[in-house]
């Protein structure tokens, strides 16, 4: 949009689209790989309490008996950060994303601003506002905070900006080309 700290009205604009069909198949390898990780670490705190078992005597009985309890705990609560956290996130963002692709499109013009902070909506995605104004008129809609990179490089440029939305969700932005 600026060429040379000049605002340059007649350049070429495209919409950059913030979805693809690419990102359910991304999306679906990065759930499995995660997946595999949870599984691996599962996996290594129950051999290392099967090896500490192999070893057990009458002398060490206690101590064996400790390193299997801290090992399957250490185990347990990085199998339930995984789940919790990138597991369950990577379902919503899946889910999310093959809803959004569904839906039809509109487009709003006007005078973008977007918020400062992020928004988690309880089993869902993180997303932040956006305020887009058309004269008297105000639109409040949301981004996922995942996707808000080109968004921001727009708003970098100018904050009169066309928008593409689905759902109350931004999923392109007009930028130069």
């Amino acid at each position: 949009m600026r060429s040379g700290g000049e605002l340059c009205y007649n350049a070429p604009m495209k919409l950059l689209p913030l979805y693809s069909a690419d990102d359910l198949p991304a999306l679906k390898r990065k759930y499995r790989l995660w997946a595999a990780a949870a599984a691996a670490v599962a996996l290594a705190g129950v051999g290392l309490c099967v090896a500490f078992c192999c070893q057990v005597t009458p002398r060490n009985a206690n101590l064996m008996e400790l390193r299997c309890v801290l090992t399957f705990a250490a185990a347990g609560w990085v199998d339930i950060y995984l789940g919790a956290f990138r597991l369950g996130a990577l379902r919503h963002q899946q889910a999310h994303t093959a809803r959004i692709l569904n839906l039809p499109r509109t487009t709003v013009r006007g005078q973008v601003t977007l918020d400062k902070k992020d928004r988690r909506i309880p089993r869902s995605i993180t997303v932040r506002a956006v305020t887009v104004r058309q004269g008297e008129s105000v639109h409040r809609l949301w981004v996922d905070s995942t996707r808000l990179a080109p968004l921001q490089r727009a708003l970098a440029a100018g904050d009169t900006l066309t928008l593409e939305t689905a759902g109350g969700y931004v999923t392109a932005v007009e930028v130069a080309e």
